[in-house]
């Protein structure tokens, strides 16, 4: 979007604020992106974080729900959530 509003612009000899305005665009989400071209889209997903499940947790709820073949995971949520460490 940022080459196409400053190729027009200089095409048209037309202020990039005018284009943005027809566009539909705010001139501050504009210079957002002028900041950020060409950078990488860097999301925080290798960074853990606190509520994010263990191994253990999550091999513990799969464990439960084998256990219990016969409720729906609705139930078997509310059985665990009674009964947190999962012991029957």
């Amino acid at each position: 979007m940022v080459d196409f509003v400053n190729s027009w612009s200089l095409k048209c000899e037309i202020r990039v604020k005018q284009l943005l305005s027809w566009i539909g665009i705010s001139a501050v989400k504009f210079n957002d992106w002028k900041k950020r071209y060409g950078k990488l889209n860097e999301h925080n997903g290798l960074v853990p974080r606190d509520n994010w499940l263990e191994e253990w947790e999550k091999q513990s709820i799969i464990n439960f729900y084998v256990r219990h073949p016969e409720d729906g995971y609705r139930r078997v949520c509310y059985m665990m959530m009674k009964n947190p460490w999962g012991q029957t």
